[in-house]
């Protein structure tokens, strides 16, 4: 028998899963297959033509299991931030989308004894400068070069968020979404920034920000105030006219 809610006259129907039906969850393999159903449930309906959306979300901040996810290289979601995501998606037309801010190398460590699946072998390599000693490394860095040096860091962010490498040449000055970042990707690339440099970060910096000389300028500009650049080290201020 057809359950009756499948013929519902809905807009919206969405599933709150979890990334353990993606990446798995040890010790809670009921957890994980009850979120799977869940994902099933949803390209079921999008099969038969209604709607649907699952979203794999990763650990919200706050009360409840986001507080032990940090230690395990999981960045969790301020709900704030959840709910734009989740304004975001329903205006598109995904099926299933995760969400899973963390830090990869050390999440995929802990989960596998060997090498990772295929699916996570572009999350499996670490961005250039480890980001447990991004912001000492670059306070011990002297100041010509330490532009350069988030700079690198910033681009093996940019290819660890986008899963593949979008530079078509070494030139610096394509837009993020030139690129072919899209809004997601760029919170995703704030949330990396955020951990990797202790410091709150607006959501819209990628988008205010959003080649790597611009963003480094900014970066530089916030977290080493009292150590501008002076003008004969050849670095560009501001936010693009």
């Amino acid at each position: 028998m057809t359950p009756p809610w499948r013929f519902l006259d809905l807009d919206y129907f969405v599933c709150f899963s979890s990334a353990a039906s993606l990446i798995g969850s040890r010790g809670q393999a009921n957890y994980a297959a009850a979120n799977a159903f869940m994902d099933a449930l949803i390209h079921d309906r999008r099969r038969l033509g209604y709607p649907g959306l699952a979203i794999n979300w990763s650990a919200w901040a706050g009360e409840g299991m986001g507080k032990d996810f940090r230690s395990a290289g999981f960045d969790p979601i301020p709900p704030a931030e959840a709910l734009e995501i989740l304004g975001r998606l329903l205006r598109t037309d995904a099926a299933q989308v995760g969400l899973i801010p963390a830090d990869w190398p050390k999440v995929l460590s802990a989960l596998f004894d060997d090498e990772p699946p295929p699916m996570f072998a572009n999350l499996a390599s670490a961005p250039a400068v480890a980001r447990d000693h991004l912001l000492p490394a670059l306070e011990r860095t002297p100041l010509p070069i330490r532009r350069r040096k988030l700079e690198d860091h910033l681009r093996g962010l940019i290819v660890s968020t986008m899963g593949r490498n979008p530079f078509p040449s070494p030139e610096n000055d394509l837009s993020f979404f030139e690129l072919g970042m899209d809004s997601l990707m760029s919170l995703a690339l704030r949330n990396r920034l955020q951990t990797d440099l202790d410091r709150t970060l607006p959501s819209t910096v990628a988008l205010e920000y959003p080649t790597i000389p611009e963003l480094a300028d900014y970066l530089i500009r916030s977290v080493f105030p009292s150590e501008m650049f002076a003008p004969n080290q050849g670095v560009t201020s501001g936010k693009r006219t």
